[in-house]
């Protein structure tokens, strides 16, 4: 099988908000095949701009992927309602921004937010996790309808805390019940959180 290899545009910028044109050319010639970019700077830019990044990517034969790790201010899981309904709006938008350059994938936090922590006095995250699901389910309407799949990343209980582990996650998404939201499996939380990273892919592998 062939697979393709990425690199993050970060490795070498300083700030989420980039250009990230350059970035193009530098990784094909590095012989890589995939550019992954932070998503809401692409929602960020202008229409045109975005059509500009798309072409270049086209031109270099480099594959776009896109990553997220929202802010508190647009929290999908937020106990808060009106940062809950910000935060969907908020990727609705990014949702539609992506697909409009042939993006097919948002990765990350894109279920809650990130870096975080338990809200103070939160002893059950039951109440978030509901929330969270309740905005994806929403979230996945949109998807479906731009053809974008939302993957939800697990994350280590230090830099988050509704979804730690495989198992967490494979619960998340069969309880959205959608085939545009999956599963982002990464090795460096994994090999703090789980138990096996080879049962941790085989459990993930269908989603």
């Amino acid at each position: 099988m062939n697979r393709k290899i990425g690199i993050y545009y970060a490795y070498w910028a300083e700030a989420w908000e980039a250009d990230f044109l350059p970035y193009i050319s530098k990784v094909k010639k590095l012989g890589f095949d995939q550019l992954e970019v932070q998503a809401a700077a692409v929602l960020n830019l202008s229409s045109e701009k975005r059509q500009e990044l798309k072409k270049e990517a086209d031109i270099q034969g480099i594959d776009l992927s896109y990553g997220i790790g929202l802010s508190a201010d647009y929290d999908v899981s937020s106990l808060d309602e009106t940062t809950r309904l910000r935060g969907v709006s908020f990727m609705k938008n990014m949702i539609s921004a992506v697909s409009s350059i042939g993006g097919k994938m948002i990765s990350g936090t894109v279920h809650s937010y990130w870096p975080a922590v338990p809200p103070e006095g939160l002893i059950n995250k039951q109440p978030v996790w509901d929330q969270s699901i309740k905005s994806m389910i929403e979230l996945v309407k949109v998807a479906e309808e731009r053809d974008v799949i939302l993957n939800v990343e697990v994350i280590n209980r230090f830099e988050q805390f509704l979804l730690n582990t495989s198992e967490e996650a494979v619960k998340y998404v069969e309880q959205v019940n959608s085939p545009y939201c999956r599963i982002l499996l990464d090795t460096f939380h994994m090999n703090i959180e789980e138990d096996s990273i080879e049962d941790a892919i085989k459990r993930c592998g269908p989603l």
